[in-house]
């Protein structure tokens, strides 16, 4: 039984990474999506322009912010996570430092823990001189992280298996303390892979992967992509996204 519902799990994954979510013109249909290169986008006219602009109409605009392209990679990989929305960025370290940059003021704490990507804890430490502290740790049991959390912490920042090394951490039991102290819980699950660990089911508040490792699979891109709910997102968009 128990093999048959991970047969049946795989086979739903594959599903989700085999279809194609976007409206086809009925003159053909692409086995692969297509690659939408353009920067800009057109209005109908300036009437048009300003009802987009002003949030009473979606519309693709400029590439960095929306891209039919990208938006199926992010409908994937959120899918995959189980997340209600995702957001791609050019880089691994463009989806960290968008998230983190987006959650957290002068005066926050962050804690960092066990191995974490080493451009990622230098990003961090560097936010000192904007306010930011951060405490680096090496725990043996997930508890001992929160004996290090204070009353400005605002993150607990962390890799579940980490960067070479492959520590584990109780992502529920982080979930569950940070919560009851409003802290969010950023997770790099870059290792793991969307279909390996799923931490937005155990409560963590957002799940980051670098594409230019397996997403990506040939070593031939550079991207990142953030998965969370929507009320975070609006964050992550509205400070390190669209502009």
């Amino acid at each position: 039984m128990k093999l048959r519902k991970e047969v049946k799990r795989m086979k739903d994954l594959e599903n989700i990474c085999l279809s194609v979510e976007h409206d086809f013109d009925g003159k053909y249909q692409s086995v692969a999506p297509e690659i939408v290169q353009t920067s800009s986008f057109q209005f109908q006219n300036f009437a048009h322009y300003v009802h987009v602009n002003t949030d009473h109409e979606f519309a693709y605009t400029y590439t960095r912010g929306d891209n039919p392209t990208l938006e199926i990679l992010e409908k994937k990989i959120a899918h995959l996570e189980g997340a209600e929305c995702g957001r791609s960025f050019a880089s691994g370290m463009g989806a960290i430092s968008g998230t983190i940059l987006s959650l957290v003021k002068k005066g926050d704490h962050i804690i960092i823990v066990n191995t974490v990507y080493g451009s990622s804890v230098k990003l961090i430490q560097q936010l000192q001189k904007f306010g930011v502290e951060s405490t680096k740790i090496d725990v043996q049991e997930t508890k001992e992280i929160f004996e290090y959390i204070e009353p400005e912490t605002k993150m607990i920042y962390f890799e579940s298996p980490s960067s070479q090394r492959f520590e584990m951490l109780d992502l529920e039991m982080i979930a569950n303390v940070a919560k009851e102290k409003n802290i969010y819980t950023v997770i790099d699950n870059t290792w793991a892979t969307p279909l390996l660990q799923n931490p937005l089911k155990y409560g963590i508040d957002v799940v980051i992967h670098s594409c230019s490792k397996y997403i990506g699979g040939h070593s031939d891109i550079v991207g990142g992509i953030v998965l969370c709910r929507q009320e975070i997102m609006k964050y992550i968009d509205d400070f390190a996204h669209i502009f």
